[in-house]
C-alpha cells in the first residue's frame, strides 16, 4: 500500500505501491491552493511524485530524493517571484496530439501526432514555428519544441511536460 509519512514541515516520505482495485489519489492542501493527483493501480512512489508535481499550484515546487525508507519529497514555496512568468500559447495543425495547459508557462503533450503538422508556439509576444513529423511521440515533440524556443526564452522538458522560462543570458549591464 502506498504510504505517506510526514518528516517535518513541508517534507514527507512516499513508500510502497498502490494496490489493485482502488481509486487512490494524493491530496495536498497549502496556503497557495490545493492539489489533487489521481493515481493508477500499481503506481510507485516516483509515479505518485510526478503526478503530484504536475498538479501543484503556482509558486510551489517539489524535489525528490531516494532514501532508505522511500522517496523523500520536499516542497518549497516561492515567496516573491524574481520575474513575471512568461505566458505561452501553443497551436497545432494536428488533431490527434492533445495539449493540456498546466500553468501559464507549462503544458503537457498527450499522445503521438497523427499526421505531419506545424506547431505555432507563442511566448509572450514572440512566435516560432515548429514542424513535427507524423507519429512523433509526446515526449519527442516536447524535446523538439524545447530546441526551437524563441530568442530570450528556454524550456525545461520532463517527459511530455514543457516548462518555459525567460532566459537570463540576454541581459546586459550598461554602465
Amino acid at each position: 500500500m502506498l504510504s505517506v509519512q510526514p518528516r517535518g514541515f513541508s517534507r514527507f516520505v512516499l513508500s510502497g505501491t498502490v494496490p489493485e482495485r482502488r481509486d487512490p489519489g494524493l491530496i495536498l492542501e497549502s496556503r497557495r491552493g490545493d492539489a489533487s493527483a489521481p493515481l493508477a493501480e500499481h503506481s510507485t512512489p516516483r509515479d505518485a511524485f510526478r503526478a503530484l508535481q504536475r498538479a501543484l499550484p503556482r509558486g510551489i515546487h517539489a524535489h525528490a530524493a531516494e532514501r532508505d525508507e522511500g522517496l523523500e519529497v520536499k516542497l518549497t514555496e516561492t515567496i516573491v517571484p524574481a520575474a513575471r512568468v512568461p505566458f505561452a500559447q501553443i497551436f497545432s495543425t494536428d488533431l490527434k496530439q492533445r495539449v493540456r495547459r498546466l500553468d501559464d508557462n507549462r503544458f503537457e503533450l498527450l499522445g503521438p501526432t497523427g499526421s505531419d503538422c506545424l506547431i505555432t508556439l507563442k511566448v509572450d509576444t514572440r512566435r516560432t514555428l515548429v514542424p513535427v513529423a507524423k507519429g512523433t511521440s509526446a515526449h519527442r515533440t516536447a524535446e523538439i519544441i524545447s530546441a526551437r524556443m524563441p530568442a530570450g526564452y528556454h524550456a525545461d522538458v520532463e517527459g511530455p511536460v514543457v516548462t518555459i522560462w525567460k532566459d537570463a543570458d540576454l541581459r546586459t549591464i550598461a554602465a
